[in-house]
């Protein structure tokens, strides 16, 4: 690359790029002209998720509450835990999965815990895919935008 004491490198123009060189910097090229649409991409993709991809990793059960208290996320732990489908727990599908003598306690705990927004920690049993209930417990806080609005809770299950 051509340089002077008072100058920085430059890269060569296309024009006088020859053979792999000129190839690698068509395809720099292409990616550097690209790399905004990527970015933009990912950041829809991730708001689309609502960030969630992070929750998909996680060694325990996260879910989501919508402002009105009705289950619109769970991760993958879920269904790998319960051996359900995310679609069965979503809403109030959730509590089919909770141990008969839990359940209305746990939803009235839910339903306070959305009415006032505030968090919450509580004990309940939940159904494995092996038909075994296993005791949980379950740390619950309020979610809120940036301008203070109530969207809702998330939740994790150990």
């Amino acid at each position: 690359m051509p340089s002077t004491k008072d100058s920085k490198p430059t890269r060569p123009r296309p024009e006088k790029r020859k053979g792999a060189a000129a190839r690698g910097s068509q395809a720099s090229d292409t990616v550097e002209a690209l790399l905004p649409q990527v970015t933009a991409h990912l950041r829809a993709r991730n708001e689309a998720t609502g960030g969630m991809e992070l929750a998909e990793q996680l060694p325990l059960i996260v879910w989501l509450t919508d402002g009105d208290g009705s289950c619109s996320y769970l991760n993958g732990r879920w269904t790998e835990f319960t051996g359900r489908a995310k679609r069965d727990g979503l809403d109030h599908g959730w509590l089919e999965a909770i141990h008969p003598e839990d359940r209305e306690r746990l939803a009235e705990t839910m339903v306070a815990a959305n009415t006032r927004r505030e968090p919450r920690r509580v004990e309940y049993r939940l159904r494995r895919s092996d038909g075994v209930f296993r005791w949980m417990l379950d740390t619950v806080t309020a979610r809120f935008d940036g301008d203070g609005a109530f969207l809702g809770h998330i939740g994790s299950a150990v």
